[in-house]
């Protein structure tokens, strides 16, 4: 957000939230922004004349989601058609029925994903191993993401649909960069639950699906590639890899180890 003020196409951003106790310490950190409490969070189409009375409602406004899952479908469609674009962290919904909710809206919906900035991430999709990679060269592609510490005290979401989505987007962002139509055909998951103890959520902690990603799915020639995701919270030690097997029996590993405000776009 600063380097897009910087450079003007962001003239003014606005922090909503629940708890304004955050904003005295914000405001210091942030004094050029303004912040808005909002006053009822289990009703969505309160937030509007909020928004309207601090004139950030029109084609000119981006709004970024970041509520509890439970409320981004609700959130968003509660400003359809009020502002320009909405974007929606993961995981943008709990099911199909409400992402369809989002594809009929009238203003643009786009997906919040900050593992595609990590360098190496990165660099497949845009940057000098973009140039030089050939994905028809990839016979199978694994994705782990293992994050240790306590996950009992949190709030989060399921992990099939949570640091699962990181590893979608992991492998889809370099191979769009390759070939504009794909396909995501998930044949089976399984997921596990931390049983009693301190560490006993209310939603699964890890999962393992797999499939195949398909490139241009409906040419002769459309390229189908093998995938695992392996996701799991409050795991002893932390791990975050791709690894893309190629024909010739070697192995290309891109580490999503990174972290930062960079990592984090």
């Amino acid at each position: 957000l600063d380097e897009l003020q910087r450079d003007g196409r962001v003239t003014e951003v606005i922090y909503c939230d629940i708890d304004g106790k955050k904003f005295k310490k914000l405001r210091r950190e942030f004094p050029n922004r303004r912040f808005l409490k909002i006053k009822d969070r289990k009703n969505p189409t309160a937030i509007v004349p909020q928004l309207e009375a601090a004139k950030m409602l029109g084609r000119n406004v981006l709004v970024l989601n970041c509520t509890a899952t439970a409320f981004h479908v609700s959130y968003a469609r509660a400003l359809d058609g009020l502002v320009g674009h909405i974007a929606i962290e993961k995981p943008i919904a709990f099911s199909a029925e409400e992402g369809r909710l989002l594809l009929e809206m009238s203003t643009p919906v786009s997906a919040i994903e900050h593992q595609i900035y990590k360098r190496e991430v990165f660099d497949l999709c845009r940057g000098t191993r973009a140039e030089t990679f050939d994905w028809r060269l990839v016979e199978s592609a694994s994705f782990c993401m293992f994050e240790k510490g306590e996950v009992g005290d949190r709030e989060i979401d399921h992990q099939a649909a949570d640091t699962g989505y990181h590893g979608l987007a992991a492998m889809l962002a370099p191979l769009s960069a390759q070939f504009g139509d794909l396909e995501i055909v998930v044949q089976g998951g399984e997921c596990s639950t931390y049983i009693n103890g301190p560490d006993h959520p209310r939603q699964p902690t890890a999962a393992l699906f797999w499939g195949h990603l398909v490139a241009n799915p409906r040419d002769e020639d459309a390229l189908s590639i093998p995938f695992t995701i392996e996701v799991a919270k409050g795991v002893p030690e932390s791990r975050k890899e791709l690894h893309l097997s190629l024909s010739d029996g070697s192995l290309e590993v891109v580490t999503l180890n990174e972290s930062g405000h960079l990592a984090h776009k």
